[in-house]
């Protein structure tokens, strides 16, 4: 039970630091774009529903990335016409 429960915070703090650095290489390269809480739910909800249903850890998780890239995908190709501020209120809006 212990190592269950240190397996579940490790996996919680890498997500948490990853989602924090995709915040930060896009602000040191001068550009705001905050999609990255929505596609992360995106992927999260969709991992969720994918274990309750029954599936196999892998295959959730892949269901959540691809779930996460078909919204970024929906997402950025009109946010990119936009300019700078406009995308940043565009993606904050996901």
């Amino acid at each position: 039970m212990f190592s269950t429960q240190i397996e579940s915070m490790g996996v919680t703090l890498i997500v948490f630091t990853l989602l924090a650095y995709s915040f930060a290489l896009p602000i040191s390269a001068g550009v705001l774009f905050a999609g990255q809480m929505g596609t992360m739910a995106a992927a999260a909800y969709v991992c969720a529903l994918a274990l309750l249903a029954g599936w196999p850890m892998p295959a959730a998780f892949v269901a959540g990335v691809v779930a996460a890239l078909a919204l970024a995908a929906l997402l950025i190709k009109p946010a990119l016409r936009l300019g700078e501020l406009s995308m940043a209120i565009v993606t904050l809006g996901v």
